[in-house]
């Protein structure tokens, strides 16, 4: 996929070269990532490649690829996410429009992809409300009480040098696989920022990403974590308001048997990562019903087995056969 997605970023990165680089990080992969790049990038680079012998976590992966750029923004890319045609060129001229601004971020297309395929599927846009095509906002406060939840996905945030270096305060602070968010979040508060309604990317859901084993540590424990924090720092109100939107948008069953569901679904790829994490995951559910069901199910496997086959029969009925 990452080949694929290079072939539509060349052109608009060569005709751009002037104003933009592209810098590969390939954080210490096993499958010859790093022999293809440096097979392409011999012939004629239009990138420049840097290759890690220590894989880390992807917050840590994400800060030390920042680290890396020259430039007074960054848009950080994942390999699999489909970039528009002009992407790069409605960036640059967004910067040239308003060169103080510290994010830009923009609406995207979503859809389902087994993995090693090209196909996507159940396509559909984020942001459906089609308002204007740019709003900017002047407070940056504002923009990140209402667009904070789309900023989770990092392919569509363009965010300048200053605000991540500012926000860098917050990192890491413990927030469980979106240590970039917070920076970001933060940095950007303090200044004026821009939502483009445009779709500019098409965000390719895979049925087995490898981070789906630490999915409910992120959605239970590193998202109201860094609500709160943001709240300390006084850029968001209620923290508490913004994370039960943000399960309500994002289509997680906030009901009892939707937590039960969650969590015996993503507990069952990997039982031991959250044994350790049933105090943590407690610490932000509410309902006395939700904390027991953590322990019922995170605890005696009589529980958690049954029910397991018994999810994987469910998507394996609807078709989704690669989901398990």
């Amino acid at each position: 996929m990452l080949r694929y997605t290079l072939s539509l970023l060349e052109d608009q990165v060569r005709r751009n070269a002037t104003q933009v680089e592209l810098i590969i990080c390939d954080n210490a992969s096993t499958d010859n990532t790093f022999e293809m790049l440096s097979a392409l990038s011999a012939v004629d680079s239009f990138f420049k490649l840097i290759h890690y012998d220590k894989h880390e976590d992807i917050g840590e992966s994400i800060r030390r690829s920042i680290e890396n750029a020259n430039g007074r923004y960054f848009l950080l890319w994942s390999d699999d996410d489909i970039p528009s045609p002009t992407l790069v060129d409605v960036c640059i001229k967004e910067l040239i429009k308003f060169p103080d601004i510290e994010c830009i971020t923009f609406n995207r297309v979503q859809g389902y992809s087994e993995r090693g395929e090209f196909s996507i599927h159940q396509c559909k846009v984020m942001d459906s409300d089609y308002v204007e095509y740019e709003q900017l906002y002047e407070n940056g406060c504002d923009f990140v009480r209402e667009r904070w939840r789309g900023m989770t996905f990092l392919s569509a945030d363009l965010v300048s040098v200053r605000a991540w270096k500012k926000g860098l305060e917050l990192y890491p602070n413990n927030h469980l696989g979106w240590e970039f968010l917070a920076p970001v979040l933060y940095g950007i508060s303090s200044g004026r920022c821009l939502y483009l309604n445009y779709p500019l990317c098409i965000q390719r859901w895979l049925y087995q990403p490898g981070y789906r084993v630490k999915w409910a540590s992120y959605i239970y424990i590193g998202i109201p974590r860094i609500l709160e924090t943001l709240q300390n720092k006084g850029v968001v109100s209620d923290w508490r308001y913004l994370y039960d939107e943000y399960l309500r948008k994002g289509q997680f069953n906030t009901t009892v048997f939707g937590y039960a569901f969650n969590m015996i679904y993503w507990a069952s790829f990997d039982k031991k990562y959250y044994k350790p994490l049933i105090k943590d995951i407690n610490h932000y559910q509410r309902s006395f019903v939700n904390k027991m069901l953590t322990y019922g199910v995170l605890i005696p496997d009589f529980i958690l087995v049954p029910f397991k086959y018994l999810i994987k029969g469910l998507f394996i009925l609807m078709g989704k056969r690669n989901y398990v």
